[in-house]
């Protein structure tokens, strides 16, 4: 590779961020102290990469705690024994740690050092400013003397660009192991690693180039670890490189080639004596077939051979996943009953824990079903006293934006007394966080549907409190 590829990428915080990724990677579910020193415009930026990481590739769950003392009251009551255990923790604001109590449950931290793997399975990522991290190095120096390497992360404030520093990672990555050959010493498993993360990445990546040039780093980097493997003759990794390389070309595949890709993988896989691999071809044909239409042969193939292989492998995060698809192929098919009943299967799954995501994914379509097939009592409280604090939790502006309005459908829906004044609350509140995600279609939309239940609320009956005074009481809802 002569040319400069499309992926190159400027250096910086970009390769820090890479570096904390194959961090969290390599140590799996095992305990890990993570402090990692961000300046003031990077720590939203690494935040939400470890959003998007989290659960997949190889990196635990993570639970990210709220920032400032908030979120140190919550990791004491972790500590303390108030909630489950979790496999990971985000403390975005670690410098508040430092300081809470009066320095007391630093202290504490530091003591109970050989015991924190009770509460947190894998890795305790702390961010913290400069002066942060000296302060926690001197009260929690027992805690201090095993971290998992030294990381700072600066400059991936997002510019009025859109730059994407996940993005700008990946291309570090890239460069370094693609281009100019890692000093050498690349590795099969750092070249399936990116193939794995580029392909995650250009799969949820709804702009057309960005997405098309992610699959083309993971396909690159898998068929160089293929044709390495092959002449090495490591024949696990010739088949995990290939199964890498045909995931990468997937979204390209016409069902009967996805379909086709899938047996021959489970063939595979089944000659080489590997039951997971095995398993995963299946899981991906279970995939294709309900993403096609087959949803109840995919239903099949996952109750009676993946599952079992996935969970007797520890691995029910797997199967989560595909039912978690296949729920949502039943209510695009207008099977909301059915969904609900794979969404019944799913809360039986015995997760370690589940991250904040996976949760607000679940009851978010848990209240959709519930509203669909007209159980709106249940849609309306699913709404108000699991999806709305969650997605506020998670600070996620675009899952606000969405349960905002599914909630103002549900109480257009049920037009009981004061629900369409709810409805017109939400409607709006729908409006406002979807501009600021810069979901402007969805922004036009949720003030069209505003405007519809301001018409039926004015047929009935005289306009109530200006527009000014429901979105103060909102306010005052929201933060109740």
């Amino acid at each position: 590779m002569n040319a400069r590829p499309p992926w190159s990428s400027r250096a910086g915080g970009e390769a820090a961020l890479a570096t904390l990724r194959r961090t969290l990677r390599r140590g799996g579910t095992q305990f890990a102290f993570v402090p990692v020193v961000v300046d003031d415009e990077s720590r939203e930026e690494v935040v939400r990469a470890l959003r998007g990481w989290a659960g997949h590739e190889g990196v635990p769950a993570l639970t990210i705690f709220p920032a400032s003392a908030d979120g140190a009251g919550k990791f004491d009551l972790l500590l303390r024994g108030g909630l489950d255990p979790v496999e990971g923790v985000v403390i975005p604001d670690g410098d508040a740690l430092v300081n809470a109590d009066e320095g007391r449950l630093a202290a504490g931290l530091n003591l109970s050092r050989d015991h924190l793997g009770r509460w947190v399975r894998g890795p305790l990522v702390v961010l913290l400013s400069d002066e942060g991290a000296t302060a926690l190095a001197r009260a929690v120096p027992d805690l201090h003397d095993v971290r998992a390497g030294s990381i700072e992360i600066r400059g991936l404030a997002r510019s009025g660009g859109g730059e994407d520093p996940e993005w700008d990672a990946i291309c570090q990555e890239a460069n370094r192991l693609l281009v100019d050959g890692g000093g050498g010493d690349v590795t099969n498993s750092e070249l399936l690693e990116l193939a794995r993360w580029a392909t995650t990445y250009g799969n949820r990546m709804d702009r057309p180039r960005r997405a098309r040039d992610a699959r083309q780093i993971a396909e690159v980097a898998a068929d160089r670890a293929y044709h390495r493997a092959q002449e090495q003759g490591q024949f696990l990794e010739v088949l995990e490189a290939w199964f890498s390389r045909s995931i990468a070309r997937w979204s390209e595949l016409t069902p009967d080639q996805q379909q086709s890709f899938a047996l021959e993988a489970h063939q595979k896989s089944r000659d080489l004596g590997h039951p997971i691999k095995s398993a995963e071809a299946l899981g991906m044909l279970a995939k294709s077939l309900a993403t096609h239409g087959n949803i109840d042969r995919a239903m099949k193939l996952i109750r009676d051979n993946v599952a079992p292989a996935f969970i007797s492998h520890n691995r029910p995060d797997v199967v989560f996943n595909l039912l978690m698809i296949t729920a949502e192929e039943m209510m695009r098919s207008s099977r909301h009953a059915d969904a609900l009943k794979v969404l019944s299967e799913l809360e039986r799954l015995d997760l370690p824990s589940a991250s904040n995501e996976s949760s607000l994914h679940v009851e978010r379509a848990h209240a959709y079903c519930f509203m669909k097939i007209g159980r709106l009592d249940q849609a309306i409280t699913t709404y108000s006293d699991r999806v709305l604090p969650l997605a506020r939790q998670l600070g996620s502006t675009p899952d606000i934006a969405v349960a905002e309005r599914e909630t103002s459908q549900a109480y257009a829906m049920r037009a009981g007394p004061g629900d369409l004044d709810l409805a017109l609350i939400h409607a709006e509140a729908a409006a406002m966080e979807a501009e600021r995600a810069n979901m402007h279609t969805q922004s036009r939309e949720a003030r069209a549907f505003a405007a519809t239940i301001e018409h039926r609320r004015s047929a009935l009956r005289p306009p109530g409190p200006n527009r000014a005074a429901r979105r103060s009481a909102h306010r005052q809802t929201s933060r109740r």
